[in-house]
């Protein structure tokens, strides 16, 4: 059985930035940053279906069918992650959950995560998701 947690919205302060640059309207970075964190606040854990997650944007996750996929989507996308150390949060059953954006035309974006549903998707478990919805 897995304990899907909900991080402090600073774990993933880079990602949030990162998703405020390219996403938000007005490219106030610190206002909307603030705006983020407060939705983040307010959001709750989801179940992830597989209709929102093969649309889900920044991810490939969703095609994902082996281990080995895991460590070649991380090797293209040349972004070094511990796949064994979140293996072990799978199998001690204590994983953080991964986070999406809602945009207010429906799109789906990963946030973070990318690596922790690729690896749900492997082992056949159904992620929850922290889902923050947005008024972008």
């Amino acid at each position: 059985m897995i304990t899907w947690k909900k991080d402090p919205f600073r774990s993933e302060f880079g990602e949030f930035e990162r998703i405020t640059i390219e996403y938000s309207p007005k490219k106030q970075v610190r206002e909307n940053l603030k705006y983020l964190e407060t939705e983040y606040n307010r959001a709750s854990k989801v179940s992830l279906v597989d209709s929102d997650w093969r649309k889900l944007g920044n991810t490939d996750s969703f095609e994902t069918n082996t281990i080995q996929d895991v460590y070649d989507a991380i090797r293209a996308n040349n972004t070094p992650r511990d796949v064994e150390r979140i293996l072990r949060q799978y199998v001690s059953g204590s994983i953080s959950c991964p986070i999406v954006i809602k945009f207010a035309d429906g799109r789906l974006q990963l946030v973070a995560g990318n690596t922790r549903l690729m690896i749900a998707r492997v082992l056949q478990i159904k992620p929850k998701i922290i889902l923050v919805k947005t008024d972008w």
